[in-house]
């Protein structure tokens, strides 16, 4: 095993037989940070390191061990709590293929009554936004606003319990995924994000952040470009996942052969 003290080199290869990245790399990829860092970093942008904010208040997030030996966010689920990017994430606006992806571990079983918000980028006041949560009866699902391009999952997700969750938008259909199985889909083709401010753990509504997710998230990749079903696996996949270890700054990642290293896999 060979380790390099920087960020991925794109596009490359995960383990000599995942093809996900040389057809297109993330514009985004907001995973776990270093402890006592105040940042969730975007390792494909570079810039965009997220800040863990109450009310607009910057605090240092708690680091918890995540689903893949990194570091996951812990969001405890407090008003207003939420991730937030430094800057505002242009590369997805518009009515263009878009593809997230994350790990969440809710701390909490559904109560019957709120949505828990994985990530929501957009203008919410003009309904031009991605909105990926759990739904009040434990599925997760998927819309651009108002409704618009609804799908929602079949798997209840437990409390306590890692989930890979993916929502795919093709410019024809939405799609959604639960551990790298299909789950539903709708037709629909007129997306349309607006000026792209995104969060991490909570919904913005008027300025307001409510809808905050109370557990762990952990690596999310955004791309601009509608991955098929055999990609949406390969992220999930413990062969070829994304596996990314941090120890200490600067940045570890664990490379086997040509792609990254994935303990276990």
């Amino acid at each position: 095993m060979r380790r390099g003290a920087d960020k991925p080199n794109w596009p490359f290869t995960f383990n000599g037989n995942c093809q996900l990245a040389r057809s297109g790399p993330p514009v985004y990829y907001f995973t776990g940070g270093v402890p006592g860092s105040s940042f969730m970093l975007d390792l494909a942008g570079g810039s965009n390191h997220g800040i863990l904010a109450t009310n607009g208040v910057g605090t240092v997030p708690t680091w918890k061990f995540g689903n893949g030996g990194g570091n996951a966010i812990f969001l405890p689920g407090s008003p207003g709590n939420r991730v937030q990017p430094r800057v505002t994430l242009t590369n997805i606006q518009g009515n263009v293929p878009v593809t997230v992806a994350l790990w969440a571990k809710h701390a909490l079983t559904a109560n019957g009554l709120v949505y828990e918000v994985y990530c929501n980028f957009g203008d919410d006041a003009a309904n031009k936004e991605i909105f990926l949560a759990r739904n009040p009866t434990g599925q997760a699902y998927f819309e651009f606003g108002a409704g618009a391009g609804a799908v929602t999952g079949t798997t209840t997700l437990a409390a306590g319990v890692w989930y890979h969750i993916c929502a795919v938008y093709t410019g024809a259909a939405t799609f959604l995924y639960i551990n790298g199985v299909q789950e539903g889909t709708t037709a629909y083709s007129a997306a349309n994000i607006g000026n792209t401010q995104a969060s991490f753990g909570a919904y913005k509504n008027a300025g307001v952040y409510i809808l905050e997710m109370a557990g762990l998230i952990e690596e999310i990749p955004v791309f601009k470009r509608a991955l098929s079903a055999n990609e949406v696996w390969q992220l999930y996949d413990r062969k070829t996942r994304w596996q990314f270890r941090w120890q200490s700054n600067p940045l570890i990642l664990s490379r086997s052969g040509g792609g990254i290293f994935a303990p276990g896999g």
